[in-house]
């Protein structure tokens, strides 16, 4: 799979420093995760599953008390 965030311009007077192509690659991620998640029917018992020690799982498994 290929996903192409292509921008023409990042937004500033030099055109260089990456920023509209950073935002333009975290939004398709975010979009991407967001699919996958519901794709897969990801609940919270899962992700505190995979990601026990980190700070996201954590805080699940102290709303789940």
């Amino acid at each position: 799979v290929c996903l192409v965030a292509h921008v023409d311009e990042e937004g500033d007077a030099l055109n260089k420093p990456p920023r509209a192509s950073i935002l333009s690659e975290i939004l398709i991620l975010q979009c991407l995760s967001v699919v996958l998640q519901e794709a897969k029917k990801l609940d919270l018992n899962q992700y505190v599953k995979w990601h026990p020690g980190g700070s996201l799982g954590k805080s699940i498994k102290e709303l789940q008390k």
